[in-house]
């Protein structure tokens, strides 16, 4: 009897620091270039008060004349940075440890950079936007 007391008293006490429950807001897609080998495409994602968001995938590729996505392993390469650090190149396309990334408030650049080529490199980053809401 002790111990469900003392259960329901450090149960009831943590609900009183929760930090809030998750709520779907938006699916977010950024799609970066088509870009030429030694120029750079960027965009900024803001991340309002109240929100977060979970990144969930990155890649990277190269686009011929035809617009045809090529995913590519050649010794070029491009890679997808968030705010000047690499979240995914040609040679990982966004599988690893890095993801997800969780992103709190604030102003995140999204940059694509690719190396020499005679194509043209394209990026996408995929992910979800949340309400943060209270417990």
């Amino acid at each position: 009897m002790k111990y469900l007391i003392l259960i329901l008293l450090v149960c009831n006490g943590l609900a009183g620091f929760g930090q809030g429950n998750l709520q779907f807001n938006q699916a977010i897609f950024i799609e970066l270039g088509p870009v030429l080998a030694g120029t750079v495409d960027s965009i900024n994602l803001i991340v309002p008060s109240s929100k977060v968001v979970k990144l969930e995938s990155a890649s990277t590729g190269m686009v011929h004349e035809t617009s045809n996505f090529l995913n590519n392993k050649s010794s070029s390469y491009a890679a997808i940075y968030l705010n000047d650090n690499v979240i995914s190149s040609n040679t990982s396309n966004g599988s690893g440890e890095l993801f997800p990334i969780w992103l709190k408030e604030g102003i995140y650049t999204f940059k694509l950079l690719g190396t020499y080529s005679p194509y043209y490199y394209k990026g996408f980053v995929s992910g979800i936007e949340f309400n943060i809401t209270p417990p």
